[in-house]
Order: C-alpha cells, then sequence, then structure tokens
C-alpha cells in the first residue's frame, strides 16, 4: 500500500548517467594517450637547420568569463614570442628563443640542439639549444 502523500525520488535520467561516463571515459583517455606518448622520453643531441624565423609582436587576445551569472568577453595581455622553425632530419618543428638568440640566429644557420622524439605520435620535441 502507498500513501498519496509519498513520492519516490527519481534519480537521473540513465543517459544522463552514460553520458556522464562516457565524457570522463573521454578525459581520462586523452589525459592517459598523452602520457603514454610523451613522459619520460629519452633526450638525444642532434644538430638542427634553422629554415624559418617568425616574430609574434606583443598584443590583446580575449576570452569569455562567467561573471555574475553573465558571460563577458575579458582582454588578456600576451607577450612578444621569438620562434624558430627548425629541422632535425626530416621533421620540422617549432621553439621559441629569447630576443637576443633570435637576433643572433639565420635562415640557415646549423644549431646543436637537444630534443625528443615521442612515443606514440614521434613528434619531435626540442627542449633547448645546446651550447
Amino acid at each position: 500500500m502507498t500513501d498519496a502523500g509519498s513520492q519516490v525520488a527519481a534519480g537521473p535520467p540513465r543517459w544522463i548517467v552514460a553520458l556522464g561516463g562516457l565524457i570522463v571515459l573521454g578525459f581520462v583517455g586523452y589525459f592517459g594517450f598523452l602520457g603514454l606518448d610523451s613522459f619520460g622520453l629519452a633526450e638525444q643531441r642532434g644538430t638542427a637547420t634553422v629554415v624559418g624565423k617568425e616574430y609574434l609582436p606583443a598584443g590583446t587576445t580575449y576570452r569569455s568569463v562567467m561573471i555574475g551569472g553573465q558571460n563577458r568577453v575579458v582582454p588578456q595581455a600576451t607577450g612578444e614570442q621569438h620562434l624558430l622553425a627548425l629541422k632535425v632530419g626530416d621533421d620540422e618543428t617549432v621553439f621559441a628563443v629569447d630576443r637576443g638568440a633570435y637576433q643572433r640566429i639565420g635562415e640557415g644557420d646549423r644549431l646543436p640542439v637537444v630534443y625528443r622524439r615521442t612515443r606514440l605520435t614521434g613528434a619531435l620535441q626540442v627542449v633547448e639549444i645546446a651550447r
């Protein structure tokens, strides 16, 4: 016998629980893949050729932030960047350097570098320009 005034509290629909589980599984899988691909890699030494240079001036970018229940666009300052396009073997990557190094290094220069190669994707990561 049930009371007319009592109600059984219903939980969330099953599809919401399943969707939440899939989202969590997706995050765990993505960050697990990143961990397997890039943590604990051995550093190697080699020679890189500078194949390009790019200067990105300081500026402003914008991002959306929830403030007081309303979505607001907030400006955010970005610093200048000095980038070198490097080629190690057959692979190219971009590496940020300070202004002095950017001015001192020219296209076509060969530089000693310390780099890593990721396990699963084989991507090239320059760690530093060796001295």
